[in-house]
């Protein structure tokens, strides 16, 4: 009797630790995501939620290892190490620690090695947990060695079931604590109301299927759609059709759309100076960071919305034989090249490339006489600029699209002494920073290498034309939006990143406001006077209604006003755009080849 109540009560006081180290393990990873308490507040049932899956996860590593000591050491290092990697990734790339994340870990620790890692009271509350943990696994292993190995009993079965219960009801009850999607518009607001750990499982569970289906989706719609357009494009081999040079300019945003300041330099003076240029902005999936998805949105004028949030377009999107400009180009007799100054590791982008078809690929060891400026090591626009030329001149007779990637005016923007700043803050409704006077000083020279760039391509004996547009605005935008500003309002504008078009021969210059990013290839094909297949000529005529559908479910109609998609004026025609992409994504006996190249 005493031996089975002596079991019981070993049993109860594994629980009892298992649920301890569950909870340490929760705050560990709750604090590492830098969330605004005062802004973000999870309820007691999602705390709960969280503890609960911990509690399953180390119930499985107790049955495997047999060993307590063992258990509470993997958990906690295993939720250390997540807790560093989120409060860096976070703090410098805008989201945190995902499983994709796996497939980026060589772009993680290139980055990573650009910054200067600003340690406060988060880093050092993560390691002194970590470090109590370890100091109770070592005792308890001191009691486990004299009594040997425990038993997988029925409190640690019971505690799987109990747990596992509740996560069931909490996913899939009547009145869910947690929906199955929630990571849309705000990763924040759905890790600070559901819980770092809830959300990790659906996004682990979201990469089962990474493009959803439209909701209504009948491919009946899609063929009337193809009907609509003609099946040729047009094509005369008798016309010579632009060069066309598409820049990413890196972290490219004017800081000015969104709160009111002066400076000493007008930071965007060449380019509000030039004639021959036609302006906007373009609407970025992601505001602070995501290059990848808004280098996807360019090139294959498919909208992120789709897709489950938080995946990297070039890691997990099958990019063979896409329908892309690349694609498009390359049936009208056009030679590319696409280019980025680092490795094409980075966000797998020497396989994106490739799977997208562009006939040359140079990364950064084919890069020469590289430069950077006043302590900052990211190589500028005007060494990079340079290279390009090289390149162009290099290529054959036939018409040339070269896709170039920069990376100038990546942050941070606290690399260099503020004796080197150019540009300055003279008067704000802010506190002005050195951080900002940085940013701007690389915005300037990202202005100045632009005019370089086109007084070059006046002089060249082919007609060019050049696409230059932000990837995304910098990670510290959200944080000195105007206050006068409505949520939406800010919503918009963190995403709208600066779009020029300017060519060696006349354009009509003219402000096209703001469209989304999967317009901007359509837009400047127009713009080049080259064929446009039914597709491209689809989303034209789209945009005429729609010129911004965004990833975090609202669309804008020409006046501005936003929607939900499945709301307002134009509610079916972006029902019919979406279904017509999806056809497009799935391929197959879904896709009508002729209506896409």
């Amino acid at each position: 009797m005493d031996t089975q109540k002596n079991s019981i009560v070993l049993g109860l006081g594994k629980v009892l630790c298992l649920l301890i180290i569950s909870v340490l393990d929760w705050y560990m990873l709750d604090i590492s995501c830098n969330l605004e308490k005062e802004q973000y507040t999870i309820n007691f049932n999602c705390i709960l939620l969280n503890i609960s899956i911990l509690m399953i996860v180390n119930c499985i590593i107790m049955i495997i290892a047999t060993r307590l000591w063992i258990t509470i050491f993997i958990s906690n290092v295993m939720c250390t190490i997540i807790g560093f990697t989120n409060f860096f990734v976070v703090q410098h790339h805008g989201t945190p620690f995902t499983i994709a994340e796996l497939r980026n870990m060589r772009t993680a620790f290139d980055v990573l090695g650009n910054y200067k890692l600003n340690f406060n009271g988060i880093p050092i509350k993560l390691l002194i947990t970590c470090i109590m943990v370890i100091l109770c696994s070592l005792f308890i292993r001191i009691i486990e060695n004299k009594k040997g190995k425990i038993k997988i009993n029925t409190a640690l079965c019971a505690s799987i079931l109990i747990c596992g219960g509740y996560i069931f009801f909490c996913f899939y009850g009547e009145s869910p604590i947690k929906p199955i999607k929630t990571i849309g518009w705000s990763w924040k607001e759905a890790y600070g109301r559901y819980g770092y750990v809830a959300c990790f499982v659906e996004d682990i569970y979201s990469r089962n299927n990474i493009i959803n289906k439209p909701q209504g989706y009948n491919y009946d719609t899609v063929q009337a759609v193809y009907s609509k357009y003609p099946k040729e494009m047009n094509y005369d081999e008798n016309i010579t059709y632009p060069d066309i040079i598409f820049i990413v300019n890196e972290t490219l945003y004017d800081l000015k759309h969104l709160i009111n300041f002066e400076t000493d330099v007008d930071y965007f003076k060449n380019i509000r100076d030039m004639d021959n240029l036609i302006y906007g902005y373009a609407v970025s999936p992601i505001p602070g960071g995501g290059t990848n998805s808004s280098e996807y949105e360019l090139l294959t004028s498919n909208s992120l919305y789709l897709m489950n949030s938080g995946v990297t377009p070039f890691n997990v999107i099958d990019l063979r034989e896409a329908t892309s400009v690349v694609s498009h180009l390359k049936s009208l007799g056009y030679e590319t090249l696409a280019t980025h100054t680092e490795a094409g590791s980075n966000y797998n982008r020497i396989t994106g490339y490739t799977d997208l078809g562009f006939d040359i690929i140079k990364f950064e060891q084919e890069y020469e006489n590289m430069e950077g400026y006043y302590g900052r090591w990211y190589e500028t626009d005007s060494s990079v600029y340079r290279n390009i030329e090289k390149w162009y001149n290099e290529m054959g007779e036939q018409p040339r699209f070269l896709y170039l990637l920069t990376i100038q005016n990546h942050g941070s923007w606290d690399l260099s002494d503020a004796e080197y700043d150019t540009v300055h803050i003279t008067q704000s409704e802010f506190e002005a920073t050195d951080t900002m006077n940085e940013y701007l000083t690389s915005i300037s020279l990202s202005d100045e290498a632009f005019r370089e760039l086109t007084e070059y391509f006046k002089g060249v004996n082919r007609p060019v034309i050049v696409c230059m547009v932000g990837d995304h605005c910098p990670s510290f935008a959200g944080d000195i939006a105007g206050y006068h500003m409505s949520e939406e309002e800010k919503e918009l504008k963190l995403r709208e990143t600066p779009l020029f078009i300017w060519a060696n021969y006349p354009l009509d210059s003219m402000n096209i406001g703001s469209i989304g990013m999967p317009f901007v290839v359509p837009t400047l094909l127009k713009t080049a006077e080259v064929p446009l297949s039914g597709y491209y000529k689809y989303l034209l005529d789209v945009s005429k209604e729609v010129p911004i559908i965004t990833v975090y479910g609202k669309y804008f109609d020409t006046e501005n006003n936003g929607f939900p998609i499945n709301e307002g004026h134009y509610s079916e025609l972006v029902s019919e755009y979406f279904e017509v992409e999806y056809s497009n994504l799935k391929g197959g006996k879904q896709k009508d080849p002729e209506f896409f190249e």
